[in-house]
């Protein structure tokens, strides 16, 4: 059976670590969501299908990029959102230029290989949570 999104929240907080952040060990212990927005939103978007979207997070001294999912019944799911702790003043649209090469964001976002490694880590570690906790729907 396929999980809901409550079960692959809970896996994915339960399978976040400094190897699957972009942070690595500079991940605040406090802040287990940071850095942890594209590799989320890909393992979301294998379960659940939709879209990435990307926008520009900007705020408190923070200047980034930042990924979501969008369904494709116009469901908005961020399950990173959490990172920035009320310090972003705005999130504005980034699209994602795909230079004529890439057929999609998740295409372009894979392409880079550290992304593709956390990635391909969280997605194991949240099918183990899944499987381990039995967190699919009845």
């Amino acid at each position: 059976m396929k999980p809901d999104i409550s079960h692959i929240t809970e896996a994915l907080r339960a399978s976040w670590s400094p190897e699957t952040s972009t942070w690595g060990e500079d991940l605040p212990v406090d802040n287990p969501a940071r850095g942890q927005c594209a590799v989320s939103s890909l393992v979301v978007q294998d379960f659940l299908g939709g879209d990435l979207f990307r926008v520009r997070a900007n705020g408190d001294g923070i200047d980034e990029k930042h990924y979501y999912n969008v369904l494709d019944d116009g469901t908005v799911i961020d399950t990173t959102r959490e990172q920035y702790q009320g310090k972003v003043v705005s999130l504005t649209p980034a699209p994602v230029d795909l230079e004529g090469k890439y057929v999609s964001i998740r295409e372009k976002v894979l392409d880079n290989e550290d992304t593709r490694k956390r990635y391909e880590l969280l997605r194991q570690l949240v099918n183990d949570n899944l499987q381990k906790g039995q967190l699919y729907e009845h």
